[in-house]
């Protein structure tokens, strides 16, 4: 009888005793350190020394950070027990870390993964990670992130992972930025979900799709990308900036429902991209920078632009000046004036307008004036000369 009631109460006693939190920042030196708490209110902060199979295991919540940099003799880091980091998990610097394998991670605050180049696996709960507000995946070996099951994020960063070719994402709104750039080549992306984002920074992808887009609250920019066509057939209002530039497969760009454009709309040095695209009810933008190949392109409902308007294209002849005399017919609507040149050599470069004819065929190149100058000078020096004679007489 009293030994059983001194068993239970000594379970009790260290049931609680294990149950504890932790409320100071724990640093861990060891591969395998014990942590017997429950939640982690400060920070998990790894020394750099620690090296091998890193297992952090007990806890289940970290209030705080999970910190691990520069620690390069770490190849794989694993936790069954923590759910959720309400700070910062940091990863950053780890040269020899091939696998991550958090099996009840649900929930990042922040999620940084910087210059981990031998990265291979990661895997983050039964369902993934559902919550995070700042996610950058930077610098690793990751070919796959179906581990990253969000709805919402802050800013999510996707750079410089030379293996990941595919990226499938369930977001439906991103509150800061959206920036992929320099993955593997010809990378996938494909968000059907996505409704909305304050910035979109895209480069060097093969595919971008976003069929249930609806509005930019900055800009929406498209480098140097393999497209071979981009519509966004929901997107209706673009606050600053619209930009396709360097994208040299794109042949169709199609925005068929949006309105207005906060910023400039810039399209330039797509050098299969024959027409400026489809924008049929594009009412107005801050201003206009076209320069390419084009022999269409067309902005029939437009109404105000309040900046100037340069456009270049390199098509010659009948092709070319029937392209320039439509926007400089759209002289009325656009407040800065329109510059518009046709075969133009330099058009492909920024939309540079030098070089080219002009839709009523004069030149427009510098020549000319330069010409005229040197017959004005000429006749001022002849006039000068004259005039010191008369003196000397």
């Amino acid at each position: 009888m009293h030994s059983a009631k001194f068993l239970a109460v000594a379970a009790a006693f260290f049931g609680s005793a294990i149950a504890k939190d932790c409320d100071d920042d724990i640093e861990v030196k060891e591969a395998n350190p014990v942590l017997s708490c429950d939640t982690v209110k400060g920070k998990i902060i790894v020394d750099d020394s620690v090296a091998g199979d890193l297992v952090l295991e007990g806890p289940e919540k970290i209030e705080g950070d999970i910190i691990i940099n520069n620690a390069t003799g770490i190849i794989s880091i694993s936790s069954s027990t923590i759910e959720s980091v309400e700070g910062k998990f940091e990863l950053v610097g780890l040269e020899s870390l091939q696998r991550i394998g958090m099996n009840a991670l649900t929930s990042i605050n922040e999620l940084e993964m910087r210059k981990l180049p031998a990265l291979r696996d990661l895997t983050f709960g039964s369902k993934g990670v559902t919550e995070a507000t700042i996610v950058t995946i930077t610098d690793t070996l990751i070919d796959d992130l179906s581990g990253l099951m969000l709805d919402k994020v802050e800013s999510l960063d996707i750079n410089n992972n030379k293996r990941l070719t595919n990226f499938e994402s369930s977001l439906v709104n991103i509150t800061e930025a959206l920036k992929i750039n320099n993955n593997g080549k010809g990378m996938t992306v494909n968000m059907p979900s996505l409704e909305s984002a304050k910035e979109i920074q895209i480069a060097n992808v093969g595919s971008f799709n976003v069929p249930a887009l609806e509005t930019v609250s900055a800009s929406l920019k498209l480098d140097k990308c393999d497209i071979k066509s981009f519509r966004a057939a929901n997107l209706t209002s673009i606050k600053k900036a619209l930009s396709f530039i360097n994208n040299v497969q794109v042949t169709n760009i199609s925005l068929p429902v949006l309105k207005e454009i906060g910023g400039d709309l810039r399209i330039v040095n797509n050098t299969k991209l024959t027409d400026i695209g489809s924008f049929p009810k594009l009412e107005s933008m801050a201003s206009i920078n076209f320069g390419g190949n084009f022999k269409k392109g067309e902005l029939p409902a437009l109404e105000d632009v309040p900046g100037a308007a340069e456009i270049s294209t390199t098509a010659k002849d009948d092709d070319g000046e029937e392209f320039c005399s439509y926007w400089d017919d759209l002289g009325d609507k656009i407040q800065g004036g329109v510059e518009c040149t046709y075969d133009n050599e330099n058009a492909l470069e920024g939309g540079d307008k030098e070089g080219g004819q002009n839709s009523d065929g004069s030149s427009n190149s510098d020549d000319d004036d330069a010409a005229g100058m040197v017959s004005v000078n000429t006749a001022l020096m002849g006039l000068g000369l004259l005039a010191g004679i008369a003196q000397l007489l």
